[in-house]
């Protein structure tokens, strides 16, 4: 789950620095499209993800859907003409929004309560590697080999991701008991021991049986699944994390695809060759993306001793003063900070925001409610990368800001469920 979100990290960041390359080269209506075609994709690709895992499985929508990852990535890095690659960009988009409500639904099915903050925070954290990881590659390839290389480089990570899901994982045994598979729950559950060393006997295997739970498969239609996310119980936390995923997603992911735009239009320089050179460029965004490093460690440290809403609500507001800051900057290196400072606390936010996500709703309904949460917040980076595709750097820190902050605000209403037993119906 760490490498599938790593990968996720990859495939959408990469945008950022082949926009650079090509924005003289197409129409500059095409430069929105491209980034707004992702988040398209990924609404899309989130419900069908989310609804399919709840009905077929955790384990196939992510190998498939990273496949889809490396597969037209890989074709985008050999497409021509704008309407083409805008088409392949909303098929990636489309794989990583399919896999974001597996990603972390997954862990926390498996992982016993006091450990699931951490287990998940292990599995977000990724994301900053595989931040570095697309910054290096952009470093390394774009300056001497071009656009197109790197972006079929981009697509590996994926592919073996796809590969190594075949081998590695196993359906999660919550999804089983839910589908009322209690034999494979079984088995899955002695894999599981075994592999950890563990002892379970027969009469505890045999006890999976008594936790399986009953419920009408008769009708598995999207909507019906999705209304029930709005029955009296869950209504409350559905919208008020609608909010904090919509808040977050704007600012956060508006501000994310352009830094290396904004970088260059502030002249912020944080490395240590010829400010002028792409090279200098590669280099800051690759500080920007370590800065995630204290935030990451923080969020791991704290989120099982500190309540998730007072960690997540703090991330949102910092994130929204740093942006503010960086708005009010007059000289790069001081904007270069405040842009490190964006990335070390929103990055607390997004950890905790996957942990949140997944503990506020029963196992049958998990995923359908992780994908419709991702597909609101697709539809806010959507709007985000179209108006900050036409605004100027300080006008898109300034709207970023406000969004953050409303976010933050809504947080604070939420249940807070640490270390609470996951609930499955």
């Amino acid at each position: 789950c760490g490498l599938a979100n790593a990968t996720d990290a990859i495939e959408i960041l990469s945008l950022s620095y082949i926009i650079p390359e090509i924005e003289t080269g197409i129409a500059a209506w095409s430069l929105g499209a491209l980034s707004s075609a992702v988040f398209a994709g990924m609404l899309v690709g989130a419900l069908v993800g989310g609804f399919t895992s709840d009905v077929l499985g955790r384990r196939p929508v992510l190998m498939c859907s990273m496949l889809l990852n490396a597969i037209f990535t890989a074709l985008f890095a050999l497409a021509s003409g704008e309407f083409v690659m805008v088409a392949l960009r909303f098929f990636t988009g489309f794989g990583v929004g399919a896999s974001v409500p597996v990603v972390f639904a997954y862990p926390a099915e498996l992982v016993p309560s006091a450990y699931r903050g951490m287990a998940i925070t292990v599995v977000a954290l990724s994301w900053m590697i595989g931040s570095i990881m697309v910054a290096g590659l952009a470093w390394a390839i774009i300056p001497s080999f071009g656009w197109r290389l790197f972006a079929l480089a981009c697509s590996l990570p994926a592919l073996a991701c796809s590969l190594s899901l075949m081998s590695v994982i196993k359906e999660s045994p919550r999804f089983l008991l839910v589908r009322g598979k209690t034999n494979e729950a079984s088995k899955v559950v002695a894999h599981i021991s075994r592999f950890n060393g563990a002892s379970v006997g027969g009469e505890e295997v045999q006890g999976v049986r008594i936790k399986a739970i009953s419920l009408d498969h008769s009708n598995e239609r999207l909507v019906l699944r999705i209304r029930q996310l709005w029955q009296p119980r869950l209504r409350t936390r559905s919208l008020l994390l609608a909010l904090v995923w919509i808040g977050i997603c704007f600012g956060w992911y508006g501000l994310a695809t352009w830094i290396p735009t904004m970088l260059k239009e502030k002249n912020v320089a944080l490395c240590w060759g010829e400010a002028s050179t792409r090279s200098c460029l590669y280099q800051t965004a690759v500080m920007v993306a370590l800065s995630n490093l204290p935030g990451n460690i923080f969020s791991l440290v704290l989120v099982d001793v500190v309540g998730r809403n007072t960690l997540l609500s703090l991330s949102m507001f910092l994130s929204a003063v740093s942006a503010i800051g960086a708005w009010l900057s007059s000289d790069g290196v001081s904007t270069g900070i405040f842009f490190c400072v964006f990335n070390g606390v929103s990055v607390v936010g997004w950890n905790i925001l996957d942990i949140l996500s997944t503990e506020m709703f029963p196992t049958a309904l998990r995923g359908v409610a992780m994908g419709l949460l991702s597909s609101l917040g697709r539809i806010s980076a959507a709007v985000a990368q179209l108006q900050f595709s036409t605004a100027s750097s300080d006008e898109s820190l300034l709207l970023s800001a406000i969004a953050l902050s409303v976010g933050a605000g809504a947080t604070l209403f939420l249940p807070n469920l640490t270390k609470v037993r996951l609930i499955d119906v």
